[in-house]
């Protein structure tokens, strides 16, 4: 099969379930073969095309919309049951479709390379702006130019450098909240107020640099930053990293021209430790439920770089070492959060029975810190009946906090394991809500019979 005419019949075949989720409806394929020009037996083949895509982002099902006629239910593709049928649908209709990019009508990301998709440290992003609403959105027309287009794959979560244009400076961060929409920008400037279709995604906990990074320091790392660039231009053999730095032989380093976003490599980031370590200190706790539903980015139905781990629940370590390596590499994170904040810690997860592994104190407050540590990355984290007995009776004497640790690279060197990375969230004043919590096992008292 065409494969360009299945992602065309898919695009509008999107829009029309979509619509039909948002008033909670399903349709026949006799109505949709009618509402989308295409035979009936010919719809399939682009509903398995959404259907994958669903299924890889781990999206409500949406073509279960399209039922049987006689039968009321949908085709056997889609892999449920009666008893899961309503639960799906519920999720279909509670789902908000319409704040998604239709991930079939997008020619103009097709082509772009997303080098970063195989590195789950790869989330950092530079602004080049004179806005006075910095640190709002990321907001930029619908283009085919790569520092316009590049906001359509910032993914929430994702950290957020501003470089304001008229201090020549990198000023402040803030971190993507949700994913991108298509919205309207303005163009108050022109003649006429000019209104355009954009991509946008919005900005939250825009924070300022305690010392902002000037262009003169960034020249100063010249040298370091040729290096970098160099090798991603040599690993990725000459296609596009979206630089965001110009970098000539004989002239000092500029911006990108003309480039409002820019990928961040890591290793630049890491460049600057002062603004790394407020990164860490400062993103604040109401930003650890994002999680989007896109977890391939909109560049290619099909990715062709290796996705990152998918978002996991608990899940169990069987690797000893592996696991005390991952652990002890959360425990050193929260411990030097806290210290930074004037906590002293003291390690007591050998004490089960307390409910929490770190004791903070600072004056008369004391902090039971309980600490999740994984390679993984986490929508869900085990938690013991000790620990959330603690969480709650944690009150006005004494403090409870959650802190967990996900994404943490772990690799073998001989017999031992080294760690590195990670992705500290954090849930202050920690008191779970019964309906957060799901029985995992159970406890069968055995018959005196």
């Amino acid at each position: 099969m065409n494969e360009e005419l299945q992602h065309g019949r898919a695009a509008a075949i999107w829009g029309v379930l979509t619509s039909r989720a948002a008033e909670s409806k399903t349709l026949t394929y006799k109505s949709l073969s009618e509402e989308v020009n295409v035979h009936h037996r010919a719809l399939r083949h682009a509903l398995e095309v959404i259907q994958e895509y669903c299924q890889t982002n781990k999206l409500p099902h949406l073509t279960a919309l399209v039922v049987n006629s006689t039968t009321g239910v949908p085709g056997a593709g889609n892999n449920l049951d009666d008893s899961q049928l309503e639960k799906e649908y519920q999720r279909i209709f509670r789902y908000n479709w319409a704040a998604m990019l239709n991930p079939f009508n997008n020619e103009n990301l097709k082509n772009t390379h997303s080098w970063w998709e195989s590195s789950l440290e790869e989330k950092f992003w530079v602004e080049s702006t004179d806005r006075t609403d910095i640190g709002r959105n990321l907001l930029a027309p619908i283009s085919t130019h790569a520092g316009q287009k590049l906001v359509a794959f910032v993914e929430d979560g994702d950290v957020v450098f501003h470089y304001y244009q008229p201090t020549k400076s990198i000023v402040a961060f803030s971190v993507a909240k949700g994913f991108p929409k298509i919205a309207e920008i303005r163009w108050p400037d022109r003649k006429k107020s000019e209104i355009s279709p954009a991509y946008k995604i919005d900005l939250i906990n825009y924070t300022e640099l305690d010392e902002p990074i000037t262009l003169k320091e960034i020249q100063d790392k010249q040298g370091s930053i040729r290096t970098i660039k160099s090798a991603l231009d040599k690993k990725y053999d000459g296609k596009s990293i979206y630089f965001p730095f110009q970098i000539p032989k004989e002239k000092v380093i500029q911006p990108a021209q003309g480039a409002y976003l820019s990928k961040m490599p890591k290793a630049l980031v890491d460049l600057f430790p002062t603004a790394v370590q407020q990164l860490r200190v400062d993103i604040a706790p109401e930003i650890s439920h994002i999680k989007s539903p896109i977890t391939s980015r909109l560049a290619t139905y099909k990715p062709t770089t290796p996705k990152p781990p998918a978002e996991s629940s608990y899940g169990i370590q069987t690797d000893e070492k592996k696991k005390k390596a991952t652990e002890l590499r959360g425990m050193a994170l929260a411990t030097n959060y806290l210290k930074k904040l004037g906590y002293a810690v003291e390690d007591v997860s050998s004490q089960k029975r307390l409910g929490y592994d770190l004791r903070a104190v600072k004056g008369d407050e004391v902090v039971g810190v309980e600490v999740k540590a994984s390679i993984m990355s986490r929508i869900e984290v085990a938690v013991t009946t000790a620990e959330v007995e603690y969480a709650q009776i944690a009150g006005e004497e004494f403090r409870s906090l959650l802190y967990v640790v996900d994404q943490i690279v772990c690799t073998k060197d001989g017999d031992e394991y080294k760690t590195s990375g990670g992705r500290e969230r954090f849930w202050w004043d920690w008191n779970p809500d019964a309906d957060a919590l799901t029985p995992i096992d159970y406890r069968f008292t055995l018959p005196t019979s």
